[in-house]
């Protein structure tokens, strides 16, 4: 019989930090699975919790209106549609420093589920909107986040239906 000692498991290694990675956030660079596992992964979430959102998702769907409205000459196109959600969701996910935050808001959006098929449509002005405030609350209080998206969404008249929780 081979003997282990307990403390085995719990020692920081590649392998404990890339899985710890994979399941706090999108997964890791060798450079930062090495980081994670030379700390503890309390600090490492410290960490995540003092680093700032380095722009909201709204700040960059209307950055996408503006370019697409400078090439085409079209100033008063005020319409953001869903693609452009989806390319600042995109563009937050692959390149913030916050992935702890974004992971969960990610997850918080799995639960608190919004749709395409509803009477936001095509709109990415409110998808926007709605993932910043999952990223604005990705480390606070769960009912605080239920009420305030309840009182939200009563606010723009969305019936229950829009909504799944």
């Amino acid at each position: 019989m081979v003997s282990i000692p307990l403390c085995q498991g719990f020692l920081p290694n590649l392998n404990a930090a890339s899985r710890f990675l994979s399941q706090a956030s999108y997964g890791g660079s060798f450079e930062v699975i090495e980081e994670v596992a030379a700390m503890r992964i309390e600090d490492w979430i410290d960490q995540q919790y003092a680093t700032s959102p380095p722009h909201s998702i709204m700040d960059k769907i209307i950055e996408y209106q503006n370019i697409k409205n400078a090439a085409y000459n079209s100033p008063n196109d005020t319409g953001a549609y869903g693609a452009y959600f989806y390319y600042a969701w995109w563009q937050y996910a692959m390149a913030s420093l916050d992935v702890l935050r974004e992971r969960i808001a990610f997850a918080l959006s799995e639960i608190l589920v919004i749709s395409k098929f509803s009477t936001f449509s095509d709109e990415g002005y409110a998808f926007g909107a709605f993932y910043d405030i999952l990223l604005e609350n990705a480390f606070g209080n769960y009912r605080d986040l239920l009420e305030f998206t309840a009182g939200i969404m009563g606010l723009v008249g969305v019936s229950s239906h829009n909504i799944i929780c």
